[in-house]
């Protein structure tokens, strides 16, 4: 298998819409605020705020990989590609193995102690990486009650056990929070939250 990195162009803008729109149908997180897919023209961000890549396998361009290279702690933003559960288990295992080493000699030669992975639940290729690092997995999920017709069930994926939390764990998550996401809600929120009469948390 033939592995290849390289910086996103201009020219990227339409497959990396492509990716994004289908690793979040329809949204690339809540960045963007608007309606139908994404356009090359959302992606503004590529070349002024975030370190974005594109990889080809074979010769084909493969996925995308996001780095935040800020002034402390990089950050994995993101990890997707789209035709991984596709490929024969042995590409799988090897693209998995190369871009470990990638991501291991990129994070030491920038002198980074930790190297973090960001991954959503539905992210097969993260997930994969994450486990072929032997990464600690930190992630606190909360899952508010909706009623679905469709009766829609979500499993977890290969290798990971989801389960509700507990009072027990709440000093646990309030740390969690802390250490992951300092800009993000105070643990004694994420705590009010979880025992919310209206809320169901899982980990």
């Amino acid at each position: 298998m033939h592995l290849a990195m390289r910086p996103t162009t201009p020219n990227d803008g339409t497959a990396l819409a492509r990716i994004f729109d289908g690793a979040y149908s329809g949204g690339y997180l809540a960045t963007f605020d608007r309606d139908g897919p994404l356009s090359p023209g959302d992606l503004w961000w590529v070349h002024s705020e975030k370190d974005v890549s594109v990889f080809e396998v074979d010769h084909h361009l493969a996925g995308v990989l996001v780095i935040a290279r800020g002034q402390g702690q990089w950050v994995v933003e993101e990890a997707l590609c789209p035709q991984f559960g596709g490929y024969p288990p042995r590409t799988q295992d090897t693209l998995v193995s190369r871009m470990t080493a990638y991501l291991i000699d990129l994070f030491r030669r920038g002198k980074q102690r930790t190297l973090m992975l960001r991954a959503a639940e539905t992210n097969p290729f993260g997930l994969r990486l994450g486990q072929g690092m032997q990464a600690g997995f930190n992630n606190a999920l909360l899952v508010f009650r909706r009623r679905d017709p469709k009766g829609i069930v979500a499993r977890a994926p290969d290798g990971y056990h989801l389960r509700k939390t507990t009072p027990a764990d709440l000093p646990h998550l309030g740390r969690l929070v802390r250490e992951i996401l300092p800009d993000r809600p105070r643990a004694d929120e994420v705590e009010r939250v979880l025992t919310s009469a209206y809320s169901r948390g899982y980990l």
